[in-house]
């Protein structure tokens, strides 16, 4: 494509008139473009269209039917007033992912998914899914992305979902789901709000006890049904914001923000470090067996200690800082309805796999409030080992300290550099908040606070791939309990960003 005319970048540059053209459309109707033909309208001069021309790039792009969108900006040769815009739009095609996995007990997992972009010629992308793992745990589901809605700066997500998580390991029952989301955000995800229906089953084989003078966690969580429904709100928070050295700068592409660590070799220049910060709140409590406010936190601070220590050891050596909470409040909007939660509902700790909840060492939903596990006969299973329901717990506080060194080995060609890391971390999980907001003394609430501690810390092996880090770690408890399931070696996929 010739380029001979292309015009000045000086700001001041007057504009007469911008002629908008998209390229490349194939299933794409054209008229669902126009409401990025609106940008260009009055703009007067060159700052202003370059600012268009980037805003509408990363719009298309986030659309999630695009694979690549390039801009040309040129002029008419006898009146250079007159700007051109071109975008040359590549369409992302229909594609289908298969995978499988065998965990450490030998289970095999499958999951599949599938991609169908530009429905009816529109904006709007489908997406179908499947999980299996093992005989009793699976999800499928079916969801639509639509950008722009009625030509606003929103987007909208339906998904619609069934899902059976048999948690075998760590207790006796099984959670089963079915449900629909709809998602409302605005064009890059920072602020989003969630409206939820989900009925939710919980089979056990436990019973609880008749005392209700003194009930225990997990009878308290079934003095409602098994079968439960849960219709909720939610609002969310995200703000992704990339430092360089010199200035910061809000990066809003969300999936750019998000890269492999790279190795730097004898350079003083650091790696540009990030901080990750959201917020989520969610009342349920509309005409359903539930009633909750839940708020939720995580803070994620990477970056390079070149950036505070002029020492050429320390020039890849890189640190992430987590932070993260949770916690479960009655309805604030009614004395009348007190906190109703059931297992679904929980706050659980654990893990090398996931996201703002992972706690290495301690096997995931493994610590925490628990009770011996019982058969329909009321009588244990096996006395000389105890085996306990892990039940969650109605608040959580997690750090986690972690510091890695990218190591140079040539013979490794597939394309994932090995980090070298070390951590220490730590949480903290509440079994119920009443205790906690209103103790009876300052004593009780950090007595509270220690009897939920757990740490660890260990070294391990992180490969960046994408948006997420396969680790492989071993590590060691620092502050456990007797009933704590322990995870000295653990292979995992850490997630580096996730709505919450």
């Amino acid at each position: 494509m010739e380029h001979s005319n292309v015009i000045s970048l000086d700001d001041s540059a007057n504009i007469e008139s911008v002629k908008v053209k998209f390229e490349g459309l194939k299933h794409v109707n054209s008229s669902h473009l126009n409401f990025y033909n609106k940008k260009f309208d009055n703009i007067k001069d060159m700052g202003s269209l370059l600012q268009a021309v980037k805003g509408v790039h990363e719009g298309l792009i986030s659309t999630g039917i695009f694979s690549d969108v390039i801009p040309y900006i040129t002029t008419d040769p006898e009146v250079k007033s007159k700007v051109d815009v071109k975008f040359h739009c590549v369409e992302n095609k229909f594609h289908y992912t298969i995978g499988s996995s065998v965990n450490k007990k030998g289970r095999i997992g499958v999951e599949a998914s599938a991609y169908i972009p530009g429905i009816f010629g529109s904006l709007s992308t489908a997406k179908l899914n499947f999980e299996a793992s093992g005989q009793q745990s699976g999800e499928c589901g079916a969801s639509i992305f639509t950008p722009n809605i009625f030509g606003s700066n929103f987007n909208m997500l339906y998904n619609i979902y069934k899902t059976m998580i048999d948690h075998r390991q760590t207790s006796s029952y099984t959670e089963k789901s079915f449900g629909g989301i709809l998602r409302i955000s605005d064009m890059f995800g920072r602020n989003s709000i969630c409206f939820e229906s989900r009925a939710r089953d919980t089979v056990t084989t436990k019973s609880p006890s008749n005392n209700e003078d003194n009930l225990s966690s997990f009878a308290s969580i079934l003095k409602i049904p098994n079968q439960s429904i849960k219709n909720s709100i939610g609002y969310s928070w995200n703000r992704i914001k990339q430092h360089n050295l010199s200035t910061d700068q809000d990066n809003l592409v969300i999936e750019k923000s998000i890269e492999p660590l790279e190795y730097i070799e004898d350079q003083q220049e650091p790696i540009p470090s990030m901080t990750i910060t959201q917020l989520s709140s969610e009342y349920a409590g509309l005409n359903g067996d539930v009633t909750f406010l839940k708020l939720q936190g995580f803070h994620k601070w990477r970056g390079s200690f070149a950036k505070y220590i002029d020492a050429k050891f320390v020039r890849n050596l890189n640190f992430e800082f987590n932070m993260a909470f949770g916690i479960l409040l009655p309805n604030i909007f009614s004395s009348d309805y007190p906190l109703v939660s059931t297992i679904h509902d929980r706050f659980f700790v654990g893990g090398n796999f996931g996201y703002h909840n992972c706690l290495r060492g301690f096997a995931a939903r493994g610590i925490g409030p628990c009770e011996l596990r019982y058969g329909s006969n009321q009588e244990q299973i096996d006395t000389s080992k105890p085996i306990y329901d892990y039940l969650g717990g109605e608040g959580f506080s997690l750090a986690e300290f972690q510091i890695s060194y990218p190591l140079k080995l040539d013979f490794l060609k597939f394309g994932m550099r090995p980090h070298l890391t070390g951590f220490i971390s730590a949480a903290s999980i509440i079994e119920k908040t009443k205790d906690f907001i209103k103790p009876k003394c300052d004593v009780d609430r950090c007595t509270i606070l220690l009897q939920g501690l757990r740490a660890s810390t260990g070294i391990g092996l992180m490969f960046p791939i994408n948006s997420a880090n396969l680790s492989v770690t071993l590590s060691t408890p620092l502050k456990y309990c007797h009933t704590d399931l322990l995870e000295n070696v653990q292979l995992g996929i850490r997630l580096a960003y996730s709505p919450i």
